[in-house]
């Protein structure tokens, strides 16, 4: 949508696929390909391949996968899932983050099981999106099997060497990683577990928790299953994040021990690229960015902090670049529990540096549609905004007062209010008849004072 806002002068800028014609390929799981059992009992390397492979780094007869699908390249699709449940999860999954793909014949196979090996290549090319890729680097070569059932010469010996030193796995009671085995629902959540601890750990220090970071919420822990479960506990802090979640989608029982799908793995993996890291002493800011700069940060430095974007729009006004970027709003849920579902949380950038930060209540930019419901029962007053600042800038605002000479305008079932919440900051709203919508927060000189 293009939202309408002031000229952007006024606001400061210093201030604050195919996978060739090979038929024993099934399914690409980040940016190596994953064999079937067929090719597997042939020999430790798919062909074509050679023994030791660098991450990223795509074999003759590979495609490249590991970046996000652009907009102007061909969308993905597979002739197998439609109608499943995890359909729209899986075309994000290839499309939007680029971590699964299907086989030579266009089939994604989503009721089939994903193997561990693969669920370690899929986890590590997603911490590369969310951390970047000089965070997750691999050996080109591995020179030391990393357990006793993972030979050197493996496809995916060196991402499973790095999941183990960065411990995000480990062995069984013999020492062994079982490469080939189907990963249960319970291992592939206490792999994602571990891949969160390892971003937190990368982002703030080894001091530093994912409880932290991202407390769980017990009201939001309901699986009837996991009692006595040795994954008992990062399945519950997975279901507070909205990640985990029961089987099929339905009724409480998670059934931990059962295999996961193809197609429960690509959503998994999906809602954890969507889910915010906060910072856990700022709220959302950069520790080492002065307070209200998170408004003239670039692309780069937002994404770090509120996570990989889920939309994009972009257009040119009075000469400028615009761009509103949507993010993931399950962060400031947390803040704000009485936003609508269809809310969204936006970052308005103007010639790539943020000005606006943008929350909309009904997901409209102009006149909410009634029908749409649930906006209309939202609030925004001083407790609201005070969250809303706290979650963006990491501290709690210092004040609630009106904008001097500020003017609504409108009529009498419109009207728009600015208020200064300090050190420059103003939050704008719209306070329609039948609720708010619009919410803003931007710098303005006129709150300086404040």
């Amino acid at each position: 949508m293009a939202t309408a806002y002031p000229s952007a002068s006024s606001a400061p800028r210093t201030a604050v696929s195919t996978s060739s014609n090979r038929p024993n390929i099934v399914v690409i799981w980040g940016s190596d390909i994953a064999p079937t059992q067929d090719a597997l009992n042939q020999g430790n390397s798919p062909p074509g391949s050679t023994d030791a492979h660098t991450s990223g780094v795509p074999r003759p007869d590979q495609p490249k996968l590991s970046q996000p699908m652009s907009q102007s390249q061909t969308q993905r699709q597979f002739s197998d899932i439609r109608g499943n449940l995890y359909e729209q999860d899986i075309l994000a999954a290839a499309n939007q983050y680029g971590i699964v793909a299907g086989d030579d014949q266009g089939r994604f196979n989503p009721n089939g099981q994903l193997t561990r090996e693969q669920a370690v290549s899929m986890i590590l090319e997603g911490l590369k999106q969310r951390l970047g890729a000089n965070q997750v680097v691999v050996s080109a070569t591995v020179n030391s099997a990393p357990f006793p059932d993972v030979q050197t010469n493996r496809w995916s010996a060196a991402k499973i060497a790095w999941a183990k030193t960065a411990g995000i796995v480990a062995g069984d009671d013999r020492g062994r990683f079982n490469p080939t085995d189907p990963v249960s629902r319970a291992a592939l959540m206490a792999m994602l577990s571990q891949a969160l601890t390892y971003e937190v750990r990368s982002r703030y220090g080894p001091s530093v928790s994912l409880d932290q970071v991202l407390p769980p919420d017990p009201s939001r822990q309901s699986l009837s299953d996991l009692q006595g479960h040795w994954a008992k506990a990062p399945i519950q802090r997975l279901e507070s994040y909205g990640i985990a979640s029961p089987n099929q989608e339905v009724g409480t029982a998670f059934r931990p021990n059962d295999a996961a799908s193809r197609a429960f793995a690509a959503a998994a993996m999906v809602r954890l690229m969507r889910l915010p890291m906060p910072n856990p002493s700022q709220g959302g800011a950069p520790t080492d960015l002065p307070r209200s700069a998170v408004l003239n940060q670039p692309f780069a430095t937002i994404e770090r902090y509120f996570g990989r974007h889920l939309g994009e729009t972009t257009y040119t006004r009075d000469a400028e670049t615009w761009t509103e970027r949507t993010y993931a709003i399950a962060g400031l849920r947390q803040r704000l529990p009485t936003l609508p579902p269809q809310a969204e949380l936006q970052v308005i950038f103007v010639d790539g540096l943020a000005q606006w930060i943008l929350l909309n209540p009904s997901a409209e930019s102009s006149m909410p549609d009634p029908s749409t419901g649930g906006w209309q029962d939202f609030t925004y007053g001083p407790a609201e905004a005070a969250a809303f600042f706290d979650y963006i800038f990491g501290y709690r605002p210092s004040r609630y007062t009106p904008v001097p000479g500020h003017s609504g305008g409108g009529h009498e079932g419109f009207y728009e209010n600015a208020i200064c919440l300090g050190d420059g900051i103003q939050t704008t709203f719209i306070d329609f008849i039948g609720g708010i919508a619009n919410i803003r927060l931007s710098y303005n000189e006129a709150c300086e004072a404040f």
